[in-house]
């Protein structure tokens, strides 16, 4: 029996995990080159909704970013790559995430495969 337990959580632990990487992108939306994703994403402010949590993140001009979750926060450098916000935190690891546009929403895939929405503030 408790092997049946253990088969059964692994499995679905698997179902999940195969949920969020098969989440795709709004279909027609297309991935912004880096002189238009900056002016989308430059100066703004931000709340993302996660499947855990809600962001609030500052994107600021001169290349800072501030976020906050909850009770956690952190600031770092950003940048753009063609169809990518790069962000270099202080408390966590570096990354690249694909950003796409449909219907004049933006749209991040995270590290984990799940995508979100940039709601201005």
């Amino acid at each position: 029996m408790h092997s049946l337990v253990r088969r059964t959580i692994q499995a679905s632990l698997l179902a999940l995990a195969a949920t969020a990487a098969a989440q795709d992108f709004p279909e027609g939306s297309t991935a912004p080159n880096a002189a238009e994703l900056k002016p989308l994403i430059a100066g703004k402010v931000f709340s993302v909704k996660t499947s855990t949590s809600t962001w609030r993140l500052q994107i600021n001009d001169n290349g800072y970013f501030f976020i906050n979750i909850g009770s956690f926060s952190d600031t770092g450098t950003w940048t753009v790559e063609d169809g990518k916000w790069c962000s270099k935190p202080k408390k966590s690891n570096a990354s690249c995430n694909e950003m796409r546009l449909s219907g004049g929403s933006l749209f991040m895939k995270r590290d984990s495969g799940e995508i979100v929405l940039f709601s201005p503030q």
